[in-house]
């Protein structure tokens, strides 16, 4: 299966080259690693990724492979087009042996999205396999999902039917179609119920969605293969009146158990013309509001050609300093199936204070990045608190080609330094698609 699939995307690059009509596209993505320890170097790490993609009226077929320093991570096939009225959009992946595997270890997925418009009707079906061989025993899953979504006047409809796969229409529901198949690996939005079961109907959902007055009023039914499941109903999109209030959600829960009622506040501030403040309200008991807290104060302000950055955080519970000196909301991943993570910016982890200075202008052939960061940590046994530095620069080698220096350093010694090349050619999607699922931004 390896082979014939490897085969086919070659071939497809060859009649290409030989001038068939075939737009290729890709990228190769280059990253080196060298650790340090106090006694000097301690070890080298490397990463490359290749993808590949050849456009040949209306289908796109590519493939992406992730090598790093002791094995190859990952191997990915995908297939999108047209055939008719149906739209297709299939991705084969196989995991490698430095994904903890070992080499005898065989571990692949296979998922489909099919989505068909009819008489104003949006028709959807999934499928999904997922396996694992190790030592000559097998285990194989398989699931389905069937739904559609439509408009009726002011009223929207979603609407499925799942078999041994968990919940895809809430992706649906709350990112759009468009927006969950550009992320539907990197954040892996179809999984299994079982792993090692087959399409067994688990269970089917209904969403009802209508503008009510200053919100969207939301009714959710639920139906296992036993009978009744639960029945929710909930406010959505709620316009308080208050610029510094955001009041997300309020539903109610019922189910075989009883009843529940959630409500999610949020309070909202605001870019202010000059230092911004970030607080979080403190809920009590059926989650009336007992108090609202400042955690933290965030400044980003250009100085000629250079920003300055400055954050200050005491109570990081709702929010962390990222990497980039600036302040960002804890709160991410899937929250009721919207995708909630706005930026791929790692966590400085316990951080109360940053200080950040960026410059960018003409490099000797692009625009050029350069960074310089600190960071402090209330532990630290270093003179004012002093924990991490981060030095990274970015610069463009003509039109395709673009490399970067990062450099991690504690008082006294240098952690890390990693070295970034990256060319692409044409307009690949899957620059896009293998990054991690933070990377997209959250619906409006």
């Amino acid at each position: 299966m390896r082979r014939a699939m490897l085969f086919a995307v070659v071939l497809v690059l060859g009649l290409g080259s030989a001038g068939y009509g075939i737009s290729i596209s890709g990228f190769v993505n280059h990253e080196l690693r060298l650790d340090f320890g106090l006694g000097g170097f301690d070890d080298i790490w490397g990463d490359t990724e290749i993808g590949i993609e050849a456009d040949l009226r209306g289908w796109t077929v590519g493939m992406f492979i992730d090598i790093e320093t002791d094995g190859w991570e990952d191997l990915e096939f995908f297939l999108s087009g047209s055939f008719g009225a149906f739209e297709i959009f299939s991705w084969y992946e196989f995991y490698g042996v430095s994904d903890n595997l070992t080499p005898t270890e065989v571990r692949q997925d296979w998922d489909t999205v099919v989505q068909m418009p009819f008489g104003g009707v949006d028709f959807w079906g999934v499928f999904s396999m997922a396996g694992e061989e190790s030592g000559g025993m097998s285990e194989y899953g398989s699931g389905a999902a069937f739904g559609f979504n439509a408009m009726a006047g002011p009223i929207e409809i979603w609407s499925e039917m799942r078999f041994n796969l968990r919940p895809f229409v809430r992706w649906v529901f709350w990112n759009g179609m468009d927006m969950v198949l550009s992320r539907i690996q990197a954040c892996d939005l179809i999984d299994l119920e079982d792993p090692t079961c087959e399409m067994d109907f688990n269970r089917a959902n209904i969403y009802v969605s209508l503008p009510f007055c200053c919100a969207d009023i939301v009714a959710k039914l639920g139906i296992e293969d036993d009978g009744f499941h639960n029945f929710q109903i909930w406010l959505e999109r709620i316009d308080t009146g208050l610029d510094w209030l955001a009041v997300d959600f309020v539903g109610i829960w019922y189910d075989v158990d009883g009843k529940d009622l959630d409500v999610t506040l949020d309070l909202s501030f605001g870019d202010a013309s000059c230092i911004t403040p970030y607080g979080s309200l403190d809920l009590g008991a059926a989650d009336v509001v007992n108090s609202i807290s400042l955690d933290g104060l965030g400044l980003v302000c250009p100085i000629g050609d250079v920003s300055l950055a400055v954050s200050a955080l005491w109570d990081d519970t709702d929010y962390y300093i990222g990497e980039d000196a600036r302040i960002h909301p804890v709160d991410g991943g899937a929250t009721r199936g919207r995708l909630l993570l706005p930026a791929c910016v790692e966590d400085m982890g316990g951080m109360d204070f940053a200080l950040g200075l960026e410059a960018g202008g003409a490099g000797c052939c692009a625009p050029y990045q350069l960074g310089l960061y600190a960071f402090f940590w209330p532990s630290s046994t270093a003179l004012f608190d002093l924990q991490h530095i981060r030095l990274i620069y970015r610069d463009e080698i003509g039109e395709n080609v673009s490399w970067s220096m990062e450099v991690w350093a504690e008082v006294g010694w240098i952690n890390a330094v990693e070295f970034t090349l990256t060319y692409t050619w044409g307009e690949p999607w899957l620059v896009n698609s293998t990054e991690s699922c933070c990377s997209y931004p959250p619906p409006p």
